[in-house]
Protein backbone atom coordinates (compact mmCIF):
# COMPACT_ATOMS: atom_id res chain seq x y z
CA UNK A 1 0.00 0.00 0.00
CA UNK A 2 1.12 3.54 -0.75
CA UNK A 3 -0.12 6.36 1.49
CA UNK A 4 0.29 10.11 1.04
CA UNK A 5 -0.82 12.82 3.44
CA UNK A 6 -0.69 16.47 2.40
CA UNK A 7 -1.10 19.07 5.16
CA UNK A 8 -1.22 22.80 4.58
CA UNK A 9 -2.65 25.25 7.09
CA UNK A 10 -5.95 23.86 8.39
CA UNK A 11 -6.50 21.60 5.35
CA UNK A 12 -5.44 17.97 4.88
CA UNK A 13 -5.66 15.49 2.00
CA UNK A 14 -5.18 11.75 2.61
CA UNK A 15 -4.48 9.50 -0.38
CA UNK A 16 -4.35 5.68 -0.35
CA UNK A 17 -3.00 3.93 -3.44
CA UNK A 18 -3.62 7.01 -5.60
CA UNK A 19 -7.22 7.55 -4.45
CA UNK A 20 -8.28 10.48 -2.25
CA UNK A 21 -9.89 8.88 0.78
CA UNK A 22 -10.23 11.99 2.96
CA UNK A 23 -10.11 15.76 2.48
CA UNK A 24 -10.48 18.00 5.52
CA UNK A 25 -10.99 21.76 5.28
CA UNK A 26 -11.07 24.08 8.32
CA UNK A 27 -9.84 21.40 10.75
CA UNK A 28 -10.64 22.16 14.40
CA UNK A 29 -10.06 20.35 17.69
CA UNK A 30 -12.73 19.43 20.24
CA UNK A 31 -12.85 22.96 21.64
CA UNK A 32 -13.24 24.58 18.21
CA UNK A 33 -9.63 25.80 17.97
CA UNK A 34 -8.25 25.76 14.42
CA UNK A 35 -5.62 23.06 13.87
CA UNK A 36 -2.61 24.30 11.95
CA UNK A 37 0.22 22.43 13.70
CA UNK A 38 0.81 19.32 15.73
CA UNK A 39 1.84 15.69 15.47
CA UNK A 40 1.54 13.28 12.57
CA UNK A 41 0.60 9.85 13.87
CA UNK A 42 0.80 6.53 12.03
CA UNK A 43 -0.93 3.64 13.74
CA UNK A 44 -2.45 0.23 13.18
CA UNK A 45 -5.48 -1.23 14.92
CA UNK A 46 -5.28 -4.79 16.31
CA UNK A 47 -2.40 -5.95 14.10
CA UNK A 48 1.33 -5.54 13.76
CA UNK A 49 2.27 -3.03 11.08
CA UNK A 50 5.60 -2.01 9.54
CA UNK A 51 6.38 1.24 7.74
CA UNK A 52 9.21 2.00 5.34
CA UNK A 53 10.31 4.85 3.11
CA UNK A 54 8.66 7.54 5.22
CA UNK A 55 9.45 11.00 3.85
CA UNK A 56 8.40 14.36 5.22
CA UNK A 57 8.82 17.40 2.98
CA UNK A 58 7.59 20.98 3.36
CA UNK A 59 5.08 22.31 0.81
CA UNK A 60 3.85 25.84 0.07
CA UNK A 61 0.89 24.75 -2.06
CA UNK A 62 -0.94 21.57 -2.95
CA UNK A 63 0.10 19.98 -6.24
CA UNK A 64 -2.62 20.96 -8.75
CA UNK A 65 -3.56 17.36 -9.55
CA UNK A 66 -3.90 16.48 -5.86
CA UNK A 67 -6.09 19.52 -5.10
CA UNK A 68 -8.26 18.74 -8.13
CA UNK A 69 -8.66 15.07 -7.12
CA UNK A 70 -9.70 16.20 -3.64
CA UNK A 71 -12.15 18.75 -5.06
CA UNK A 72 -10.62 21.59 -3.06
CA UNK A 73 -11.96 24.70 -4.72
CA UNK A 74 -13.27 28.07 -3.62
CA UNK A 75 -15.31 30.10 -6.09
CA UNK A 76 -14.26 27.73 -8.86
CA UNK A 77 -10.55 28.18 -8.16
CA UNK A 78 -8.34 25.39 -6.83
CA UNK A 79 -6.94 26.13 -3.37
CA UNK A 80 -3.19 26.71 -3.06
Amino acid sequence: NHLEVYLLGDTAIHIANGVVVLAIVNAVDGSGKTLTSGQIQLQSEAAECFYKNIRISPIKAYPADIAAKAGLTVDGKTLP
